[in-house]
């Protein structure tokens, strides 16, 4: 597990959006992390969406997108806002 990357899914929500998301098991390729592009972006927790945003970390993966996800993942946990969540 990393600080930044997809994040992971139980087992039994992995299955189920395999077989109704196409290119869901495509995350498979990074490892999960703690945070991630899908979590400081989505606001609705939506797979597809969800999965939208991971494809576009992967796409644009760099040590200063990493630096730019963790500052505001801290920044929405010191300033109680992960239910707004803005870039």
């Amino acid at each position: 597990m990393s600080f930044v990357g997809p994040r992971a899914k139980p087992p039994n929500e992995h299955e189920a959006f395999s077989a109704s998301i196409a290119g869901w098991t495509y995350r498979l390729k990074l490892r999960p992390g703690l945070t991630g592009l899908a979590q400081i972006r989505d606001p609705s927790g939506e797979p597809n969406f969800a999965l939208k945003f991971d494809l576009e970390y992967m796409e644009k993966m760099n040590p200063l997108l990493d630096l730019k996800i963790l500052f505001l993942s801290v920044l929405n946990t010191l300033l109680l806002r992960w239910d707004r969540k803005k870039t």
